[in-house]
């Protein structure tokens, strides 16, 4: 099945990682927007993948160049990251599966390779950002086969807030600062996109509640995803029936729920659409469903969605937004 799903920056082609350790790319034709009716079987025509590269292990994570453009094959580039290898930025657009650069994250004290389950470029796609257990790494982008520019500790001594644990999720905002989500259910703020060592906040996601959960506890962060303005943060959790909605100007304050289940282990995707009269957020559940919110940071408390349709028969593991706004694309666990 599906894990993840992410569009190209210049919106031409989705990429997706799938449990059959293969990174597929698909091409969007250029009348994708242009009403389609059913062919003569009855069927909507389906989009074939336009190149499949088959890694060595599971796919842990991976994060598309910000340059990628179509139009230039020199910048369709993927970094994605397997156990026991060195982070890959390969060329998805190339059939004989070429790779750009390698760089290595290894332990110092076994010399085994890290197989980094959380990845993001920079803004400018010059450096990455890796997380892994109880670490965060970044790398140079024009440095392959060099060790990270720089490394830190995610388990911070004498924290109020337990941030040990798999660093599972990055999101960077509109201010540059970014979010690290981890599996224990702790999110870190640093600034800076994470070149900022020393963090600027830390919470739980089980304290400094503005608002009880009536929805019960999750397992983990799987996703986040920032407001326009870069003031709130929405977190999705493995095995809760919610996105989190956090006011980090508030240093963690929980202002609601946004309800919809996710009673599974897999990991869920919330996006965020910035519109003509504020933004949406959007995510899939575990009962196919897809679910759209407008403005929730305008809210407090339980907030059921604003419209829901049904996606796929499975969880959907991902819930995406074109660029353009007009398109979205979901993939599911089935």
């Amino acid at each position: 099945f599906f894990k993840g799903a992410q569009w190209t920056p210049d919106g031409q082609c989705l990429v997706t990682s799938a449990e059959d350790w293969v990174l597929r790319t698909f091409v969007l034709s250029p009348d994708i927007l242009t009403p389609k009716t059913e062919d003569e079987t009855g069927l909507i025509p389906q989009i074939n993948p336009w190149t499949s590269q088959q890694r060595p292990q599971l796919i842990r994570d991976f994060a598309v160049y910000p340059g990628f453009n179509l139009q230039d094959l020199n910048t369709t580039l993927v970094l994605s990251s397997t156990n026991d290898q060195p982070i890959r930025l390969g060329n998805v657009m190339d059939p004989n599966q070429s790779t750009y650069a390698h760089y290595p994250l290894i332990w110092a004290t076994t010399e085994e390779y890290i197989g980094p389950t959380a990845l993001t470029f920079t803004s400018d796609g010059n450096r990455f950002i890796t997380g892994s257990k109880n670490l965060i790494a970044a790398f140079d982008v024009s440095r392959p086969n060099e060790q990270p520019i720089m490394q830190y500790r995610t388990d911070l001594s004498g924290a109020s807030v337990r941030t040990k644990g798999v660093v599972s999720s990055f999101a960077i905002s509109s201010q540059s600062t970014l979010a690290a989500g981890t599996f224990n259910r702790a999110v870190i703020i640093y600034g800076d996109e994470g070149f900022a060592s020393e963090p600027m906040a830390t919470f739980s996601l089980a304290t400094k509640l503005a608002q009880p959960n009536p929805l019960g506890s999750g397992n983990g962060v799987s996703s986040m995803a920032w407001s326009p303005c870069g003031r709130y943060l929405y977190v999705s959790e493995r095995k809760s029936e919610c996105v989190h909605l956090y006011d980090i100007r508030g240093l963690g304050r929980r202002l609601a729920s946004l309800v919809r289940p996710a009673e599974t282990a897999q990991q869920t995707n919330v996006d965020v659409v910035e519109t003509m009269a504020g933004y949406e957020i959007w995510a899939g559940g575990s009962d196919g469903m897809v679910r759209m919110w407008e403005n929730p940071s305008l809210k407090e408390g339980r907030i059921e969605a604003d419209t829901c349709f049904e996606a796929h028969d499975g969880s959907v593991t991902s819930t995406i937004v074109h660029p353009c706004g007009s398109i979205l694309a979901t993939c599911a666990a089935q």
